[in-house]
Formats: C-alpha cells, sequence, structure tokens
C-alpha cells in the first residue's frame, strides 16, 4: 500500500523570441524535492543536451534563433529519466505561463508533441492533427502555442495501453526517454509581428496514478 506522498512539479521555460485506501495513494514527481513515501521515491531528471547535463527542477530557457521569420521551425527535445526508487506509470507533459505580445502566440504553430516509448529513439509517431489538436485545439487542424498553453489538458505518454501495467519509466538512470515539441512560425504571418514575443513554461510531471487517463485504478 503506497502512502504519504508529496507531489512536486518541474517547469522548464520555453522563451520564443519572436513568435515560445484504506485508501490507495500515487506517487507524482517533476524533481528532488521530497517526493517519498514507505514505498519508495520519484526523482525526473531531464536534460536538453543529449544528457550531458541532468537537471532537477531548475528552469532552463529555450530561444528561437535571432533570425526567426515566417516559415522558419525550431525543435526542442527533452530527455527525461527517473532517478528514483519507484517507477512512474506516466509522464505529463503541458504548458503554462503564456505571455508576449502583438498577438504572435496565435500565428506559432506547434507540428510535433511527441516522445519515445519503447526505446529512446522509438517515437510514438501521434500526428499532431490527427490527436493532439483535437485534444488541446480548437479542431481547426492547426494548434496554435495558445491553445496548447491554454487548454486544461496534459499530454499523458506512457507504455502499452490502459490498464496501464508497466513503467514508462523506471526507477534506472540508464533508462533515458525523449520529449519533442516542434514549432513552426506560420509562413503567412504578415510584417505585424515584427518584434513580437511569445513565451510561456513546458512543464513535466512523472506520476504512477493510472486514474489520470480516466480508466480507473
Amino acid at each position: 500500500m503506497k502512502r504519504s506522498i508529496l507531489m512536486s512539479l518541474l517547469v522548464i521555460g520555453a522563451v520564443a523570441a519572436v513568435i515560445g485506501g484504506a485508501t490507495t495513494a500515487y506517487f507524482s514527481s517533476s524533481e528532488t524535492v521530497g517526493v517519498s513515501s514507505t514505498a519508495g521515491t520519484m526523482d525526473l531528471q531531464v536534460s536538453k543536451d543529449s544528457g550531458t547535463n541532468w537537471y532537477d527542477g531548475n528552469t532552463m530557457t529555450w530561444s528561437t534563433p535571432a533570425s526567426w521569420a515566417p516559415g522558419d521551425t525550431a525543435t526542442l527535445i527533452v530527455d527525461v529519466r527517473n532517478v528514483g526508487s519507484s517507477g512512474a506509470l506516466i509522464l505529463g507533459v503541458g504548458g503554462e505561463n503564456l505571455g508576449g505580445t502583438l498577438g504572435l502566440v496565435d500565428v506559432i504553430h506547434i507540428t510535433e508533441f511527441d516522445a519515445t516509448e519503447y526505446g529512446y529513439g522509438d517515437w510514438m509517431g501521434a500526428p499532431v492533427v490527427g490527436y493532439w489538436e483535437p485534444i488541446f485545439g480548437d479542431g481547426d487542424g492547426t494548434l496554435t502555442l495558445r491553445e496548447f498553453v491554454d487548454s486544461p489538458y496534459s499530454g499523458k505518454f506512457f507504455e502499452d495501453w490502459p490498464p496501464l501495467t508497466t513503467d514508462y519509466l523506471d526507477p534506472n538512470a540508464s533508462e533515458v526517454k525523449r520529449f519533442k515539441i516542434s514549432f513552426e512560425f506560420d509562413p503567412a504571418a504578415g510584417n505585424e509581428y515584427q518584434g513580437a514575443t511569445a513565451s510561456f513554461d513546458l512543464k513535466f510531471t512523472i506520476t504512477d496514478d493510472p486514474t489520470l487517463l480516466g480508466t480507473g485504478e
């Protein structure tokens, strides 16, 4: 029986310079801040340089190239691992703290939102238009940065299919999964967006709570 769980959050800042029991308790963790119980711990670490450096709960800033222009694209890839002693069934990824000027967040399109499944290079491949846009967006076939961040939902990645029985992130520093999110500055955007900015925080959470998928315990 898992008890006495503390929850913490990891926030990864993504800044776009010119576009951005008996009841049962479940572990949830996104950093090393005191996530513990008598049954184990979770400790999510992240890396933006293919595992050269790992961080616990640090805010990491991502910026688009200075020459960013309509039609240009950029991709942020983040490696994640669980160095605690309890496995995580689900990796949740969402956005918050949207900011910017001149409505630029409405012409930044998210064209990829993906994570690896079984292996380091085994991308799940769920299309943004066919899968993620109906979840985060308004159903028009285009997922904007505003829609992604303002959505009350979070993208959830896991292995197999509910009911979940396999940890997405084992408590093993050598098991690394990858997440990526790609942006495109709308090719049809006009000169009115020159000098505009956009920003948001990309938030990661790991948990062993299968009820987050709406499928019961």
